[in-house]
């Protein structure tokens, strides 16, 4: 499994399936060709593995101070599964998105797909098709769903603030 400590560019043949697991930084994703795109690494390198249409992107040394900015560019309908601790994850697909974070954020637009997001104090904005999924769970971050049809949506929050508008 290559491990990459720098800033690089792989291309890949198509990206079907995406699984990332990271403590803190950024991830963006979006639909177009394949690749992973990393302009930062703070702390110990993190893992890129691609077999079969499967990437896998994981910090392995989790440590305070582990900060990665990545791209990664998935085919059209790609699963996508993310977990971070504190990581922004910014997406722009269509297909299936699953993220899990204890205080990162989402930010996702998505025309056509299921959306569900996991978190403590993370908040997620969404801007969706109308004929889109999203289960929100959340204790304290805030949930922004627009576009999409009310009754598509599932939230619930302890404490955070939600809006849903179509």
């Amino acid at each position: 499994m290559p491990l990459i400590a720098g800033p690089q560019l792989l291309r890949l043949p198509d990206v079907t399936d995406l699984h990332a697991d990271l403590v803190a930084g950024e991830i963006r994703v979006s639909e177009g060709p394949s690749f992973v795109d990393v302009s930062r690494v703070a702390g110990p390198p993190i893992a890129v593995e691609h077999a079969g249409g499967v990437l896998k992107i994981a910090q392995r040394k989790r440590m305070f101070r582990c900060t990665v900015v990545v791209h990664v560019g998935v085919a059209p309908g790609a699963k996508v599964a993310i977990r971070t601790v504190s990581a922004h994850v910014v997406v722009r697909l269509d297909g299936t998105l699953d993220v899990e974070t204890v205080s990162g954020d989402l930010e996702v637009a998505m025309n056509a797909g299921v959306i569900r997001f996991g978190s403590v104090s993370g908040a997620a904005n969404a801007v969706l098709g109308k004929d889109c999924r999203f289960d929100g769970r959340t204790v304290s971050g805030d949930l922004a769903i627009t576009g999409c049809t009310p009754e598509l949506v599932s939230v619930a929050t302890t404490s955070g603030r939600v809006r849903v508008s179509a």
